[in-house]
This record gives structure tokens, sequence and C-alpha cells, in this order.
């Protein structure tokens, strides 16, 4: 069954997995490496009104490869204030398949 005719329960069921996925990859690679990327103690950056986003260069290895690390985040969390628990509104993600290339 293609995706135009598929039930809303199954489209519903697959955005819920997706939005699980990229939440756990906020909390287990992605947070930790913006918050050591930090230059404010005790959180990842954010940056100030008018500043441009750092740039992030992911160079993930083996299975880690597979996954979207540039949409990370929780991104049906409320307006709670800046800065969002996302990699998009933190920094712009580029990829590099080896710290050599």
């Amino acid at each position: 069954m293609d995706e135009s005719t598929a039930p809303d329960g199954d489209r519903i069921a697959a955005q819920r997995s997706l939005r699980g996925v990229l939440e756990w990859l906020w909390e287990a690679a992605a947070e930790p490496v913006l918050t050591a990327m930090s230059t404010t103690p005790g959180g990842p950056p954010g940056p100030d009104a008018g500043e441009p986003l750092p740039r992030v260069w992911w160079v993930p290895g083996g299975l880690m490869g597979l996954l979207p690390l540039h949409a990370a985040g929780f991104h049906t969390d409320p307006g709670a204030g800046p800065p969002r628990r996302t990699v998009m509104d933190r920094v712009i993600s580029s990829y590099t398949p080896t710290v050599r290339a």
C-alpha cells in the first residue's frame, strides 16, 4: 500500500516511531557533543540573537552513519525558550565520511 492510501493510524504510528528515534539520537549522541562544544558551562551552545549558527562537521562511524544527526532533537517540545533541544536550532550540520576527508 503506498503512502497516499495508508490509513491515518499507520502514518501516525510511523511519525511517533521516527520522533522517538530523533529524541533518542539527541540524548545519546547530539546533545553530549554539543555540550562538550559549549563555551557556556552547564549546557549546549545556543546562538545569541543575531549571531550566526556555528558549523558542526559530523563524522559518524558504522551504523551511526545511517542516522540523521542533523535532525536529532525534541521537535514537539513547546517553545519553552531558547535554546530548543534540536540540532537544527543550534548548529549548521555538515557530514564527512572520515576525519581525513
